[in-house]
């Protein structure tokens, strides 16, 4: 995972769970119809790649993102649990699409109790240097 420098290689993709319906098990939720069709497009666009490894969180949803792309190139899906989602809030979000509009608009952005989408990669890329 990490080059001649020590850096965390530039060829790690990081890929953003598709549409899933909100359900109080955050773990075991899965993908929506919508988030299966968007895995499916996923998967289609790392066809032709060489990958060596797949990495994702431990839940359901983000583990059944990436293995069409695990069944196509016969890989393991490798869990790490620091790639878990972030939270969001631990406050009541009235709004959870705007407030999702809004994190993703401002990356540095976090809510009562929750992470920034930075502070939530910078976590993501800390557990793949290991």
């Amino acid at each position: 995972m990490k080059n001649s420098r020590g850096d965390i290689n530039d060829r790690n993709i990081f890929c953003k769970t598709p549409h899933s319906h909100f359900t109080a098990d955050e773990y075991n939720r899965p993908l929506s119809d919508k988030g299966f069709e968007d895995r499916d497009r996923v998967t289609n666009l790392f066809k032709n790649k060489i990958i060596h490894t797949i990495y994702s969180s431990p839940y359901n949803r983000a583990v059944q993102t990436v293995e069409g792309i695990a069944q196509e190139q016969k890989l393991q899906i490798n869990t790490i649990d620091s790639l878990k989602e972030r939270i969001l809030s631990t406050e009541t979000i009235l709004d959870f699409d705007a407030a999702i509009q809004q994190v993703w608009s401002h990356p540095n952005l976090a809510f009562e109790g929750g992470e920034s989408n930075e502070i939530a990669m910078q976590r993501a890329i800390t557990a793949l240097q290991k």
